[in-house]
């Protein structure tokens, strides 16, 4: 066994209609620290009780695992196959960052072919310190717009040998996305802030992600929320021909 898991516990009980949503990082330190408390201990989810929330730690030689087709190879042998897993219920999200894809658009796109239909992928582009930034009052307007193409270029800003979203992200924060984890936690309290400027100014489609600021995390967690986990799209014509079933319009593996 390559992963550990345990229980973010939100109800009392756990029953055996409960949804589970076992979370797989790409990071160790970034992700679990900022999203676990704020599923944890934020009012969000306080109506949602028939979903449990699975915490995934990676361990031995899948600890440094971060590309989405190895994680979800890990997924599919540890989780699927070994737990107690309903394949029509039950999900693994993943929350992984689009930059070691070079704004390619078909390598991009190409990620989704290992999205199975009981895995959901949260993305953002170019990394996860895009999506912590908006935490920050009016942080797009103040900080992302006017440095867009920088921050979509991705490249390093020599002063601090740092990614500009890193740098950008430190510079209004002072926090060490790598390293502050009591930091990123107090971040997460400001998490529906980062949910209300996605939705209002980042592009949240895997097909436009190689030239647009992207993510969709917070669009998964109200979709989570809502209740609506099957109604998660990835691609901007689901939306515009209101398709209820991407996977059935293109190559990806149930």
């Amino acid at each position: 066994m390559s992963l550990i898991t345990s229980t973010l516990k939100r109800t009392k009980d756990t029953k055996n209609e409960n949804r589970f949503i076992y979370l797989l990082f790409e990071g160790i330190i970034t992700e679990p620290y900022f999203v676990y408390p704020f599923i944890k201990y934020s009012s969000f989810f306080e109506d949602t009780t028939d979903i449990v929330f699975k915490k995934v730690n990676k361990v031995n030689n899948d600890k440094g695992a971060s590309n989405i087709k190895t994680l979800s190879k890990i997924a599919k042998e540890e989780i699927v196959d070994k737990l107690i897993f309903n394949k029509r219920r039950d999900k693994v999200l993943f929350i992984f960052d689009l930059d070691i894809y070079l704004n390619n658009k078909n390598k991009i796109i190409d990620i989704m072919d290992y999205c199975l239909s009981y895995y959901i992928f949260g993305y953002t582009n170019p990394s996860i310190e895009l999506f912590l930034l908006l935490t920050q009052p009016n942080s797009y307007k103040k900080y992302i717009k006017k440095n867009y193409h920088k921050i979509l270029n991705n490249e390093f800003y020599k002063k601090d040998n740092k990614r500009f979203i890193n740098h950008l992200f430190y510079k209004i924060t002072k926090v060490n996305s790598k390293r502050n984890k009591e930091k990123l936690m107090l971040l997460s309290l400001n998490f529906n802030n980062a949910i209300k400027e996605e939705r209002l100014y980042l592009n949240r489609y895997i097909d436009k992600a190689y030239n647009s600021l992207t993510s969709n995390i917070g669009y998964i967690f109200t979709k989570i929320k809502e209740n609506k986990i099957d109604e998660i799209t990835y691609f901007s014509y689901e939306e515009e021909n209101n398709l209820e079933d991407y996977s059935s319009h293109l190559s990806i593996k149930k």
